[in-house]
């Protein structure tokens, strides 16, 4: 029997027709080997064979010890191999995960249980109170008759065609509306793809009400709980945070969220402590260069009503009526009366570093730049779709996986598959921040010049716009932040601004004007290569572990720091687990949720 069809059995496990006969002789006796070779059957004989070698090996199987582990197991794919040898794990291993849903901390006191209780379980998503639906079902409607009434005046699509510019699309970008003030109830007839879009999104809000689980707690008092327990932070100078990559609720001390927040800001170059006066005048010029902005000729040259949208968050202009004419004349501003909202820096503890750190952020939601910078990203999206390596969801990255990166694998050979392929992960270290904001600009400048044409006039207008639009979203950007105990007035000089509704699209193109000119070398290597803003993953063919770091080499952007992870078998990128069997015949990699 050892002499029939060898080499096929060896191809299909990876072990010797003797080791079968050795370890599942009973498979031998039972089944004729075309049976036990059948390409549809090898999961299955995978299974028993491991199944039987683990149920006999001597010594008994120690979870934590690899070395006890039976040889079939390094030949086994993943999803065959993880559900067998978990039953030989303890308990308590099986019911731990990484993160959980339990409270995380890193005080060095005892958290009491009314604590514990209150700010875990699900609450990392829904707050400790109870949920009132008709106030989200309120909210909706309000929401619907400020889209029917602000799309229905300023969306392009909404425009008579003779007002469209059939030239250039360009000018043709839709203006996102303004939710500003009570409205009444839309009384018009609204757009039926408006209206099918705001119903799609109705359905899925819907949902998630229906799902929202009502709390009780043996009928006490939720309000009353998180008093105790809001109490109970107060008294011991506890703060409550959520973390980064929505890893659940954390208590910090607010002596170590203090030091890393002031360390952070006084540590690093890109950020510049000011007076109360230096940054009244900063904002004033804010203020100018956006009223600037909305007297521009390419601002009024798109549809709609682009600068009633840039001013959307100026304070109003001072009117009064001229003595000699009795017309109504702008006046000039009282600065002293303008009352204007600054962020404010807060920090999401790393806890899936080591030591927890924190990762800034600064809400710009409300800034009077925001507008400017939301047509921006509006803008710099028409050019991601000329970069392929640009990933905008794991939707997008399952679906390269099963065509092109599939097709690609397929043509390796078995010993290819087996030796030469690896998987790579890299993030980008402090993205944001580290990215220079004078490089920036030229680069988005260069890549707008690339998409609309070089040598014309019309692009070098709208490169000029973008780049004039950036520098309103950066130049000023004033923050509030506690350091050292002092509240300060922070101001912004170098690096992204987090927050900032166009930052993600700007740090993309700016990384994209570095990849463009990658080697020659790297792109041949690549049988995926894919970025989502700082995190990277390619899959690449190299001779050994040794030329694979040569060749990952060539990818630098200068200034920021890449850290990179290969693995010949597995990775985790995004919300994925990634994995292939490089001993199996089916060539493909395999993923499922993280």
């Amino acid at each position: 029997m050892s002499g029939i069809r060898l080499f096929d059995f060896s191809e299909l496990y990876g072990l010797d027709w003797a080791s079968l006969q050795a370890s599942c002789r009973f498979l031998c006796m039972s089944f004729p080997p075309s049976l036990l070779l059948n390409d549809h059957l090898v999961p299955l004989v995978q299974l028993v064979c491991l199944i039987y070698s683990c149920i006999t090996s001597m010594p008994k199987i120690n979870i934590f010890d690899h070395t006890t582990y039976p040889e079939i197991s390094i030949y086994c794919e993943q999803d065959i191999l993880f559900p067998v040898l978990s039953q030989f794990a303890p308990e308590w291993l099986l019911g731990s995960r990484r993160f959980t849903n339990r409270l995380h901390s890193n005080l060095d006191l005892d958290v009491p249980k009314k604590v514990i209780d209150t700010f875990s379980v699900g609450l990392k998503y829904i707050s400790p109170i109870a949920m009132k639906k008709s106030l989200v079902k309120e909210s909706w409607a309000e929401f619907c008759d400020h889209a029917y009434k602000s799309w229905d005046k300023s969306s392009a699509s909404e425009m008579p065609v003779e007002e469209l510019n059939p030239e250039d699309s360009f000018y043709n970008i839709p203006i996102p509306f303004v939710l500003k003030g009570l409205v009444e109830p839309y009384e018009g007839t609204p757009d039926e793809r408006i209206v099918s879009i705001l119903q799609l999104g109705w359905t899925e809000l819907n949902t998630l009400l229906l799902n929202v689980p009502n709390l009780d707690r043996n009928n006490r008092s939720v309000d009353v709980e998180s008093k105790d327990a809001f109490k109970w932070c107060f008294e011991n100078d506890v703060l409550i945070k959520p973390t980064d990559k929505n890893l659940g609720t954390v208590l910090v001390s607010t002596v170590w969220y203090d030091e890393k927040v002031s360390s952070f800001i006084t540590n690093n170059k890109g950020y510049a402590i000011v007076s109360e006066e230096e940054a009244h005048t900063l904002l004033q010029r804010q203020i100018m260069r956006i009223r600037d902005l909305m007297d521009n000729e390419t601002t009024k040259a798109f549809t709609g009503s682009l600068p009633r949208f840039f001013g959307s968050r100026l304070p109003p202009l001072r009117r009064r009526k001229d003595p000699q004419t009795g017309e109504e004349i702008v006046a000039e501003d009282k600065w002293e009366e303008i009352i204007i909202t600054l962020p404010v820096f807060v920090g999401l503890p790393k806890i899936h570093k080591s030591p927890w750190g924190i990762r800034p952020v600064v809400p710009c939601h409300s800034v009077i730049q925001g507008p400017v910078s939301e047509f921006l990203s509006k803008i710099l999206k028409t050019l991601l779709a000329d970069h392929l390596q640009i990933l905008t969801s794991t939707k997008e990255l399952v679906c390269t996986l099963e065509s092109s990166v599939r097709d690609k694998l397929s043509r390796l050979s078995p010993l290819q598959w087996k030796n030469n392929v690896y998987i790579c992960t890299a993030d980008i270290e402090g993205f944001y921040t580290n990215i220079p904001i004078n490089e920036c600009a030229s680069k988005l400048e260069d890549l707008v010049l690339a998409h609309f044409g070089y040598g014309k006039r019309s692009s070098r207008v709208k490169a000029a716009f973008v780049k004039e639009l950036f520098s309103v979203q950066q130049d000023d950007l004033i923050f509030c932040c506690k350091i050292d105990g002092q509240w300060e007035l922070v101001r912004q000089t170098d690096g992204l601004a987090m927050g900032m509704p166009a930052t993600p699209d700007i740090a993309n193109l700016f990384a994209t004007w570095y990849e463009m000119r990658l080697p020659a070398n790297f792109m041949d290597r690549c049988i995926l290569f894919k970025r989502y803003i700082d995190d990277i993953i390619c899959i690449i063919t190299a001779d050994n572990l040794h030329h694979c770091e040569q060749v990952l080499w060539d990818y630098s952007i200068p200034g920021l720091k890449l850290n990179w992870e290969i693995s010949e078998t597995n990775a985790v990128f995004l919300d994925l687990d990634i994995w292939r069997s490089p001993f199996s015949k089916n060539r493909r990699l395999k993923y499922r949720p993280y």
